[in-house]
């Protein structure tokens, strides 16, 4: 193998050298940390070269694709049809933030995850009953309609750290709140702190950190502003893309 592509990638790629607990870095936190175990336990492959990190290339990640109400019909459609001006780009939400009757959103599965996996949706939920009463599973319809009318929405690490989710949410105009993800790497890049709203991994400063922004509503909102401009940035500007897949091309060649 002469290079590794990868959506993403650890920013200390020392970290590929380790074996890992779950296979993932924030399993491996929550194992060592927490005491949290999997019933079936599996590790990571660690690389026994250093001379194979140099393999290790950043890709894309999966935001370039259709995640609003109507994507998942595009993407039938056009595996039936397979017609090009079936793939389109979500369309932009906007609203009057401040108007937005709904503060918090928590609102995922915790079911069907490996201890070590699922730990951080398990734990939000838990921690923040207070801000949301219901996370129950609604209807599409009724779910995007919640997200239209909300100003800050939770988006826990699932399988991996990038959730279909965060980009629902840039969609539909809303803040999104995650883990941080200060060991990675990803392009484009959605996950900043102009863009994002951040807490810790051990869930100490989450309650502060929502208490702090639905004080100040302003600065949710340049936040949320910030980060659905950013999205569409990436996703409308197919030049980006172009430009930064010769880069990886002049890479291999």
């Amino acid at each position: 193998v002469d290079y590794y592509m990868k959506n993403q990638i650890f920013k200390n790629k020392n970290y590929y050298m380790d074996k890992l607990y779950g296979m993932r870095l924030y399993s491996h936190y929550f194992y060592k940390n927490l005491n949290v175990k999997d019933q079936d336990p599996v590790w990571s492959l660690p690389l026994t070269s250093k001379v194979n990190l140099k393999k290790i290339l950043l890709g894309w990640n999966s935001c370039f694709n259709n995640y609003g109400f109507f994507g998942n019909y595009q993407q039938f459609l056009q595996k039936k049809i397979q017609l090009d001006f079936l793939l389109f780009n979500p369309l932009r939400y906007q609203s009057d933030f401040d108007n937005r009757k709904k503060e918090v959103q928590i609102r995922f599965g915790s079911s069907n995850y490996r201890n070590s996996v699922g730990f951080f949706r398990k734990m939000v939920g838990k921690k923040l009953k207070r801000f949301s009463s219901n996370s129950d599973k609604i209807n599409r319809i009724s779910y995007f309609n919640e997200l239209k009318n909300t100003k800050l929405i939770l988006s826990p690490f699932g399988f991996g750290e990038i959730n279909y989710k965060d980009f629902e949410v840039f969609i539909t105009g809303g803040a999104l709140m995650k883990p941080s993800m200060d060991h990675m790497i990803t392009w484009p890049n959605l996950y900043t702190k102009e863009t994002v709203v951040f807490h810790d991994w051990d869930f100490k400063d989450i309650d502060m950190k929502i208490e702090y922004f639905l004080d100040n509503s302003k600065s949710l909102k340049v936040i949320a502003e910030n980060g659905q401009e950013n999205y569409f940035t990436f996703l409308n500007n197919k030049r980006l893309f172009v430009d930064y897949f010769l880069k990886i091309v002049q890479k291999v060649i």
